[in-house]
């Protein structure tokens, strides 16, 4: 059995408000956001810059530019024109892009330090060019739960302007050591019309199920594309337990499987008969049909 450490990200979304004097700040904030964003967003995509490259090119030239704006929103636009430009690649790739440049239309203003900004009796403290603002949120117990019980809050904030509303993003993350056998493997072979699940416990081959999708007209409707890489990704991210233990689930492209894999997606602590489970999962990851 081998040990591994693991840090798990949630992100909790609250809607919020502040006065006219803050509304203004941040509109002030988000244009010039959206500038910046734009242009280091087509940079990267046709430099495949990273956020070092990024840094080095546009930092000093936006401080320049917009002496006003503080160091960590100019450093939190550059990551996320780092992530745009990624995204925008990976669907350029799949042929699903819908436009040959990148387009910003809408924009999260990010935060990349906490030095900015504060988290206190129920009201973030954020600073502006104008200001200190206070951003008074509506709390819930999703909140509480990553709040109270041992998670950290990530230093970096995400406000997204929505009318008289601010729409804040709160990170919180948390390390956990989990135990596993590199011999379990969950194997999903997944075409266009099954899906197969093959179970392995210490590298051998135990049960197999196979699951019909359905989506035998996948090559006459090219928009099902889109659906079946969802599938995928979405099978992949999955590990689950079964009377073996626990194990992995392994989203492979072809039908060879690779027995060799090292199992480091993680864990599920629920007893669930493998074979209602899988029909399960595959059956909801089918629904991405509209």
């Amino acid at each position: 059995m081998n040990k591994q450490l693991k840090t798990l990200k949630r992100t909790v979304a609250l809607e919020g408000w502040t006065n006219r004097y803050g509304r203004r700040a941040l509109r002030e904030i988000a244009e010039a956001y959206k500038h910046m964003l734009q242009e280091m967003v087509e940079y990267a995509v046709e430099h495949k810059a990273s956020q070092a490259t990024l840094h080095k090119a546009f930092y000093r030239k936006f401080r320049e530019k917009y002496p006003w704006l503080s160091t960590r929103v100019i450093k939190g636009c550059i990551r996320d024109a780092v992530r745009r430009a990624k995204s925008f690649r990976e669907l350029k790739k799949k042929g699903i892009a819908k436009t040959d440049k990148p387009v910003v239309k809408r924009i999260t203003l990010t935060y990349s330090d906490s030095q900015d900004w504060k988290l206190h009796d129920g009201v973030i403290v954020l600073k502006t060019h104008r200001g200190w603002i206070k951003i008074h949120y509506i709390s819930h117990k999703q909140l509480h739960r990553y709040l109270y019980n041992g998670w950290k809050l990530s230093s970096e904030l995400r406000l997204k302007l929505n009318g008289r509303k601010v729409i804040i993003y709160l990170t919180f993350t948390k390390n956990f050591e989990i135990t596993y056998n590199p011999g379990n493997v969950v194997a999903v072979d997944i075409n266009e019309n099954n899906v197969t699940v093959a179970v392995f416990k210490d590298r051998k081959l135990r049960e197999v199920y196979r699951v019909e999708s359905g989506l035998g007209l996948y090559p006459y409707f090219p928009s099902l594309s889109n659906q079946f890489h969802a599938i995928s990704n979405a099978l992949s991210s999955f590990s689950i337990s079964t009377s073996f233990g626990s194990l992995s689930l392994i989203s492979l492209a072809t039908s060879n499987i690779n027995l060799t894999s090292p199992l480091v997606n993680g864990f599920c602590s629920s007893g669930n008969d493998m074979l209602s489970l899988s029909t399960s999962l595959v059956k909801k990851s089918l629904l991405f049909r509209k």
